[in-house]
């Protein structure tokens, strides 16, 4: 099986803080999005949690800066 294609987003201007930077709560909220696409390409969509009754969940997050986006 051939990988998913990388996920590409829009930084949005609400997204930058008073210092000119992607504010927190935009990193986790841009990772989520990817998460999403990413399950998505397993089957674990929409249609997956109708017929199953089964989903994810992230019960905790880190985040570690290594780059702005």
């Amino acid at each position: 099986m051939p990988l998913p294609t990388p996920y590409e987003g829009k930084v949005l201007p609400e997204w930058i803080d008073h210092n000119g930077h992607m504010n927190l709560a935009y990193y986790v909220l841009a990772f989520d999005l990817a998460t999403d696409k990413f399950f998505d390409y397993f089957g674990l969509n929409q249609s997956y949690r109708d017929a199953t009754g089964c989903s994810t969940f992230s019960g905790d997050i880190h985040v570690y800066y290594k780059r702005e986006l």
